[in-house]
């Protein structure tokens, strides 16, 4: 459920919405790729380049060792 609300705020252009929903669905599976591009491209639609390739480099670093 939450990473369907992320979608739908992301879809609405309310990023901050999006943020805070992207962020429930990884809180719920750390796992979750999209929870964490949903994010990355939330904080970068709100001009935070910085923490957007943050989020990217700390899922890639620490979750994508699977793919």
């Amino acid at each position: 459920m939450a990473i369907s609300l992320a979608r739908f705020y992301m879809s609405k252009k309310d990023y901050k919405n999006s943020i805070f929903w992207s962020f429930k669905a990884n809180s719920l599976d750390k796992n979750s790729k999209e929870s964490w591009i949903l994010f990355a491209e939330a904080k970068r639609a709100l001009g935070l380049e910085n923490e957007a390739q943050k989020v990217l480099k700390t899922y890639s670093d620490f979750y994508a060792f699977d793919e």
